[in-house]
């Protein structure tokens, strides 16, 4: 199964921008509501602008984000860019626990190595989701870690 998928090029996978990018907006607005019903609307003008300034800052962090963070699935295994955005690859015989983490409504696997308490959060919110795991399963074995974890539940 290895053996064919290592003469085939690297596959990439973007994230999704406009759903996460309107997610990340209400919750920021929301926070924003927080801060203008604690201050007692005092400042009332300068929240009006920090508002519209959200608009502006969270489509820039999501594209920002789209940009820099791409997910490859090679034939070892996967790569995506850890903070601050070095890139890291995850063997896929060092995979030994998945998990499916739901942080404020944007989904990832929290995949952990062997011998490694720092596991890398791999965003579920690509554009093409299916793809990725029909790529993923031609990679592993059936009782691979990572393949289990697409039917579970996030937590």
């Amino acid at each position: 199964m290895l053996e064919s998928m290592e003469s085939q090029p690297v596959c990439r996978f973007r994230l999704r921008f406009l759903g996460p990018a309107i997610r990340f907006s209400i919750l920021a607005a929301i926070l924003l509501e927080v801060l203008i019903w604690l201050d007692g609307g005092r400042h009332l003008g300068a929240w009006l602008v920090a508002r519209l300034l959200i608009l502006v800052w969270s489509a820039l962090w999501m594209g920002l984000l789209v940009l820099l963070c791409r997910v490859r699935v090679t034939a070892t295994g996967i790569k995506f860019p850890d903070w601050p955005l070095v890139v890291r690859e995850l063997p896929w015989d060092q995979m030994v626990t998945v998990r499916r983490v739901n942080l404020l409504g944007f989904r990832f696997l929290a995949i952990y190595g062997a011998g490694n308490p720092f596991g890398m959060w791999l965003p579920l919110f690509l554009r093409d989701v299916d793809q990725f795991w029909r790529v993923v399963e031609g990679c592993v074995t059936s009782d691979h870690p990572l393949r289990a974890s697409r039917t579970r539940r996030c937590t």
